[in-house]
C-alpha cells in the first residue's frame, strides 16, 4: 500500500540532484577537482537529512521496523537475488561455452559467498543497510529524547561520536576480527549510520519547526543561501571526505551542514525539475540499477560523458520498469503487510 499524501516536489529534487552526481561519479565523469570535493561532501548528509523530514517516532517500534524493512531492506534483497542470478548466468554460460573465456572467476576473483552479498553487482546498494541502521538508531534517540529536547541532542551527538571514534580510530578493524557481528556491523556501515544521526536530527527538527512551510525565495532564504554556499564551497576543501572509505573527520559536518542547506534552498526555489523529481522519487531504485547498468556499457562506451549520458538513460528505463513490475520488491507497497491496527495509525 504506497500513502496517498502529497510529496513535496523540493524534497525530491533534493534526493535527485545528488543521485544525479551520485551516478557521474560512479561514471567516473571528471569534473575539476573543487567541484567535485565540493559535491561529494554533502550528497550523502543530504540523502539523511531529507529521510528524517518525515520521521514519525509515535508509531509503535514493531510497525515502524517493519515499514523500513518494506521500504529498504526488501528492494536491497530483490536486487542482490537479480545480481545473483546474474552471477549464476556468467557461471552456466562459462560451463556450456568453456572457450569464450567467460567464467565466474574472470568476473568475480576469489569472492566467497559473503563477497557476494557484501559487494554485489548493485554496489552502492550498501546506502539501504546504512540508512536502516540510522533509522534504528534515531528512533532510540527519540525515544530517548521524547520528553526533553536536550537529552535527544545529547543522545544523537552521543551516538554520532561513538561512530566516529570507532571508524577514526580504528577500533572497528580490533572487533571485526573477532566477532562475525562486528564484522557484519562493519562491513554494511553501521558506524557510517551513527555518524549521520546529527543530520537525521537536524531534518526532523527543522521540519517539526516549520521547514516546509518556509518561503524560499525571500531574503532571508537568500541569505541563508549565500552564506552556506561560501562555507560549503570553504570547508569542502580544507577536509577530504571519504564516505565509503569509512573516513568522516568531525570538521566536515560543517560542509555538511551548509551544503545541504543551500541544495535544500536552491531546490526549493526551483520547485519544478522533472529528471530530477524523477531520481529523486525514485532514488533508491535508482542506487540499486544504475551500477549494475554501468557494469556492463563500460565495456562498450569508453568516452566517460557518452557513458554518464547512455547510463543514465537506461536506468530511467530500468527504474520505470523495475516500479511498475515489482512494486513490492521496490519499496512502493508492503512486501511485509502490516495489520490494520497499524494501518489506522498510519
Amino acid at each position: 500500500m504506497v500513502s496517498d499524501k502529497p510529496r513535496i516536489e523540493y524534497v525530491d529534487l533534493v534526493k535527485g540532484f545528488c543521485m544525479f552526481f551520485v551516478i557521474s561519479f560512479h561514471c567516473h565523469v571528471t569534473y575539476c577537482p573543487w567541484f567535485y570535493s565540493t559535491i561529494r561532501s554533502m550528497y550523502l548528509p543530504a540523502f539523511f537529512f531529507c529521510a528524517a523530514l518525515f520521521f514519525r517516532p509515535e508509531q509503535p517500534f514493531r510497525q515502524f521496523v517493519v515499514r523500513k524493512v518494506n521500504l529498504l531492506l526488501v528492494p536491497w534483497a530483490f536486487f542482490l537475488f537479480i545480481c545473483l542470478c546474474g552471477y549464476a548466468g556468467i557461471y552456466l554460460f562459462g560451463r556450456l561455452f568453456p572457450d569464450s573465456g567467460i567464467d565466474l572467476a574472470s568476473v568475480t576473483g576469489d569472492y566467497l559467498l559473503y563477497d557476494f552479498i557484501k559487494h554485489p553487482a548493485n554496489l552502492p546498494s550498501w546506502y539501504l543497510w546504512c540508512i536502516f541502521f540510522s533509522f534504528m538508531a534515531y528512533y532510540a534517540v527519540c525515544r530517548l529524547g521524547h520528553r526533553h529536547l536536550l537529552l535527544k541532542i545529547i543522545a544523537a551527538v552521543a551516538f554520532a561520536l561513538a561512530g566516529w571514534y570507532f571508524e577514526q580510530y580504528g577500533i572497528r578493524q580490533v572487533l571485526r576480527h573477532k566477532s562475525v557481528v562486528m564484522e557484519f556491523l562493519y562491513d554494511f556501515h553501521f558506524f557510517t549510520a551513527l555518524e549521520m544521526l546529527p543530520f537525521m536530527f537536524a531534518g526532523e527538527e527543522l521540519r517539526r519547526r516549520g521547514l516546509l512551510g518556509f518561503n524560499y525565495r525571500s531574503m532571508a532564504a537568500l541569505a541563508v543561501f549565500a552564506v552556506s554556499v561560501a562555507l560549503w564551497v570553504f570547508y569542502s576543501q580544507r577536509v577530504f571526505v571519504t564516505l565509503y572509505g569509512h573516513v568522516w573527520p568531525l570538521e566536515a559536518y560543517i560542509p555538511g551542514f551548509a551544503g545541504t542547506s543551500a541544495i535544500f534552498i536552491l531546490m526549493a526555489a526551483i520547485n519544478r525539475f522533472p529528471l530530477l523529481d524523477f531520481l529523486g522519487r525514485n532514488s533508491l531504485t535508482v542506487l540499486c540499477t544504475h551500477y549494475m547498468i554501468f557494469l556492463i556499457m563500460e565495456n562498450y562506451i569508453h568516452n566517460l560523458w557518452w557513458l554518464f549520458a547512455c547510463v543514465l538513460a537506461l536506468t530511467l528505463v530500468a527504474v520505470k520498469f523495475c516500479i511498475t513490475y515489482f512494486p513490492l520488491f521496490t519499496g512502493r507497497g508492503n512486501f511485509f503487510p502490516l495489520s490494520r491496527t497499524h494501518l489506522s495509525l498510519s
